[in-house]
């Protein structure tokens, strides 16, 4: 046995200072039981924050020799609201969501800029939860889902519905370089398939209904 001795302030989880004293740490934990990491301000659940010219990251190691093992990372949602409980959820249930956030303007605040969530979208059976996944980016006005993949496999680009195994709404462009490139467009009064510099043009929308050329 020997004397422990330091200092320390409240609501700082300690840590060791060589073998005899202690201090605070970089820890932080309030009495609602939020955690901070590098501040004593945490706004969530769990915070960790660094400033200055760095490039901070979160590493989750796994060293195995068993190829089924891996490292994973898992958002789990249940339907009750007792911790510990769990329930089924239900088709429209927001199970996990990523967020990027940048800073506006105008309040210094910060604001969804981009994001990645997955929703149940149909009743859960006896051993599975069928869900979305779903591709959302911001522009000046608002943050908007870009790309829907369903349930069942359903990829849709400027939809959120999509009715087959890849459907876009917008015009598609296939690019070589910038002076060839093959568009398709369902567009009105511009509906078709062109090959830009050397001709393959399928219209119908203004007309010019075939010409595929290049000796062919």
């Amino acid at each position: 046995s020997g004397t422990i001795s330091g200092s320390g302030t409240d609501n700082y989880v300690p840590r060791w200072n060589g073998t005899t004293a202690l201090q605070n740490s970089a820890i932080f934990s309030n009495d609602s039981g939020s955690v901070g990491i590098g501040t004593n301000t945490p706004e969530e659940i769990l915070n960790v924050e660094a400033a200055g010219a760095v490039s901070p990251g979160i590493l989750h190691d796994l060293y195995s020799a068993t190829t089924s093992r891996h490292p994973y990372f898992a958002f789990r949602k249940s339907g009750s609201n007792t911790g510990g409980t769990v329930s089924a959820t239900e088709n429209g249930d927001v199970l996990g969501k990523v967020v990027f956030k940048g800073v506006d303007s105008g309040s210094s605040y910060f604001r969804e800029s981009a994001s990645i969530f997955a929703t149940a979208n149909a009743a859960p059976d006896a051993d599975t939860q069928p869900a979305m996944l779903q591709f959302a980016t911001s522009d000046t006005s608002s943050n908007q889902v870009r790309m829907t993949i369903l349930n069942e496999g359903n990829v849709g680009i400027g939809t959120t519905a999509p009715a087959d195994k890849l459907d876009v709404v917008g015009k598609i462009i296939g690019r070589f370089s910038s002076t060839k490139r093959i568009e398709i467009s369902a567009e009105t009064g511009q509906n078709g398939i062109q090959y830009v510099t050397n001709p393959l043009n399928f219209w119908s929308g203004s007309v010019l209904a075939m010409i595929l050329q290049q000796d062919g």
